[in-house]
């Protein structure tokens, strides 16, 4: 998936052969525990990582399940909204309180959504460690049952270490 995909290019994911058997397994995990957040997490020239997460997403939607996918890739991001809408996304929930109406781009009808990382990148620390996570995660799980946030940041030290404290599961 490239960086400002569009929506057809993220309709037409489809998880690469090698990577359907992590997919299945992903479903299972989830019929097994409750997942309400999964961090995936990967190295950030890995555009496999969000392909992956939306792949995951689209198998999930498709068994009923309301899934928003989150770019947290504040410096290369995949989900970019078109214009002339406005581009904020995660960062946008935590800092000023946006709505999760606000920031989802809706891609398949009631049941698949995505959202930017935001209109800025952000401190990381203040990211994981944002007084309103709670209040943003409340506000994603009042519209999607899973949120799968996608973060290709190994390169930011101890980012996805903090993030994954904050999850139900980490891949």
């Amino acid at each position: 998936v490239p960086p400002g995909a569009g929506l057809a290019a993220l309709l037409a994911v489809e998880p690469p052969p090698d990577l359907t058997q992590a997919v299945l397994g992903l479903i299972e995990t989830r019929r097994s525990l409750t997942l309400r957040s999964l961090l995936l997490a990967g190295f950030s020239e890995d555009r496999e990582c969000f392909a992956l997460g939306l792949a995951l997403a689209r198998e999930w939607s498709r068994r009923g399940l309301r899934i928003a996918v989150v770019d947290l890739d504040f410096w290369n991001p995949t989900v970019v909204r078109p214009r002339p809408h406005p581009n904020e996304g995660f960062v946008d929930v935590l800092e000023f309180g946006c709505s999760f109406r606000r920031v989802a781009w809706e891609i398949a009808a009631g049941s698949l959504w995505v959202v930017g990382p935001g209109s800025y990148p952000p401190d990381e620390s203040r990211i994981v460690d944002h007084p309103d996570w709670e209040r943003a995660a409340r506000n994603f799980g009042s519209h999607a049952d899973v949120t799968l946030l996608v973060a290709p940041l190994l390169h930011r030290r101890g980012l996805v270490g903090r993030l994954s404290k904050r999850m139900d599961g980490v891949v």
